[in-house]
C-alpha cells in the first residue's frame, strides 16, 4: 500500500506538470487539505471500512499531496524575481 501511495504522488506531480497554469493558492489549499484528511479519516478509522477502501483513500490523498506540494514549491519559485532595475 505505502509503494501506491507514493506511485500516486508522483502521478500527483506529474499531473501539475501537464497543466497550463499554476493552480490557484486557494486551490493549493483545498488539496494539501483533502490529502491530510483522506490520511487521517484512513489511518484513525482503519476498522470502520474495507482494506480496499482504506487503500484506495490513501492513494487519493497520495495523488492530492503530490499535486499541492509540487504546486507549492512552483508558486514559491516562480515569486523569486529580481527587481527590475537589477535586470541586465
Amino acid at each position: 500500500m505505502r509503494v501506491a501511495a507514493l506511485v500516486a504522488f508522483v502521478a500527483g506531480v506529474c499531473v501539475l506538470q501537464w497543466q497550463a497554469e499554476l493552480p490557484s493558492p486557494g486551490a493549493i489549499g483545498v488539496a494539501a487539505a483533502l490529502a491530510a484528511m483522506g490520511t487521517l479519516a484512513a489511518l484513525l478509522v482503519p476498522h470502520a471500512v474495507t482494506a480496499h477502501a482504506r487503500a484506495f483513500v490513501l492513494v487519493a490523498a497520495g495523488a492530492a499531496a503530490g499535486f499541492a506540494y509540487a504546486a507549492a514549491l512552483s508558486t514559491l519559485r516562480l515569486a523569486d524575481e529580481l527587481p527590475f532595475d537589477d535586470e541586465g
